[in-house]
């Protein structure tokens, strides 16, 4: 772990500014290792989120909104929007909460004790930004990213089809980087899609903060020989919504979220990519570059 010096922090995740601020001033904000190239110095701001020691404890008029059915769920309350995260070794109420004001800007976070000293962790980091991005910013989605040489490339495909085996295989040439692994954000930026590393990575932990234009899209599947099927903007568009982390207890949010699938799946060329775990994929690829 690392320990910041201050009680605010600043971090860049997707091209959105989120400001940490313990309300305590003795309590330091303290990330994991993965978002250390996301501290940026403070600029435009999207979410404050204040945090302090202590449960929250949902008032009795409250709504259930989403249950996920396993970590996490959410309510609505008083018009804010309230994440809780349950654990049984913490008892029966929630461990970690996260109320969202109504305009969207400004977030609190409660932890039972020990106090947490870092408000973003699974799965509250990840509804945050889920939620900050179905305002009309963009999407998240479960794939690897690669910034091969100013290209941006998307491999998308199930945990376990191969996603961290293409990191590692690009990582090889040394002429790729890879931004994640197992989650990438996309936006329009400047009437072109763009590809955001996030911090959330799987089995590959080298992550970067870094951006580069979407080039293309590729779903995989393992086989015995590496080959490409170039698909449809159809095609592509319900493969993406599968692959994307939507934010489903919002209908105007959906809305945004299946109509931005659309457009990158008629101005993105994608391919069904049946491949060889080994370097000889790459050569495949190249040639639809």
């Amino acid at each position: 772990m690392m320990k910041q010096a201050k009680n605010r922090v600043f971090v860049r995740i997707g091209g959105l500014g989120i400001e940490l601020h313990s309300l305590r001033t003795e309590q330091r904000v303290i990330l994991n290792p993965a978002y250390r190239q996301f501290i940026d110095t403070a600029g435009e701001v999207d979410m404050r989120l204040y945090f302090q020691g202590g449960r929250f404890s949902l008032p009795d008029e409250k709504k259930l909104l989403f249950d996920s059915g396993c970590v996490w769920k959410l309510w609505e309350s008083a018009g804010k929007r309230v994440f809780t995260a349950h654990d049984p070794e913490y008892g029966p109420l929630p461990y970690k909460t996260l109320v969202l004001d109504p305009d969207g800007s400004r977030s609190e976070f409660y932890a039972a004790d020990p106090i947490s000293d870092n408000p973003l962790e699974f799965p509250l980091d990840e509804l945050l930004l889920i939620h900050l991005l179905g305002q009309g910013r963009g999407i998240m989605l479960h794939c690897c990213g690669i910034d091969a040489q100013g290209q941006g490339l998307v491999f998308i495909g199930k945990s376990g089809i191969g996603k961290s085996t293409m990191a590692r295989l690009w990582q090889q040439t040394g002429s790729a980087t890879v931004l994640n692994d197992d989650r990438i954000i996309v936006r329009d930026r400047d009437d072109q899609f763009a590809l955001y590393g996030t911090p959330w990575h799987g089995d590959v932990s080298q992550v970067s903060s870094a951006t580069v234009p979407l080039h293309k899209l590729f779903f995989l599947r393992q086989a015995t020989a590496n080959s490409l099927r170039r698909l449809s903007p159809l095609e592509t568009v319900s493969r993406l919504i599968v692959a994307s982390f939507p934010p489903l207890w919002d209908k105007p949010a959906m809305e945004f979220s299946l109509a931005f699938c659309e457009q990158i799946a008629r101005t993105v060329v994608a391919y069904e990519l049946d491949f060889v775990p080994d370097e000889s994929v790459l050569d495949c690829i190249r040639e639809v570059l």
